[in-house]
């Protein structure tokens, strides 16, 4: 096993950094669907994350963004048809494994 520490994951804050389909943090849930394809769909306490077949690059939404039958509670999975198409999102990530 190397020892040497590695840079796993990258937050980006600059809405001009894009996937290579140009999705980025001023894109919608739309932009996500049409651009890529959805690997999975993570359910967590106060956000959904977008996970990606076709790049490294994944994105969170808040669940604020979900209709309210949603946005509370962490144990309902979340599919990508009960997201809306408007919903922003909060976060993109890219990480290496």
């Amino acid at each position: 096993m190397d020892s040497i520490p590695k840079i796993e994951i990258i937050r980006i804050y600059d809405p001009r950094y894009v996937t290579e389909k140009g999705v980025g943090l001023n894109s919608t849930f739309k932009d996500i669907k049409d651009k890529h394809s959805i690997k999975k769909i993570i359910t967590a306490l106060n956000n959904v994350v977008i996970f990606l077949k076709d790049s490294d690059a994944y994105f969170t939404i808040a669940k604020t963004e979900l209709p309210s039958n949603l946005q509370y509670g962490n144990n309902t999975d979340i599919e990508a048809v009960q997201i809306p198409d408007k919903a922003k999102i909060k976060y993109m990530m890219v990480g290496w494994e």
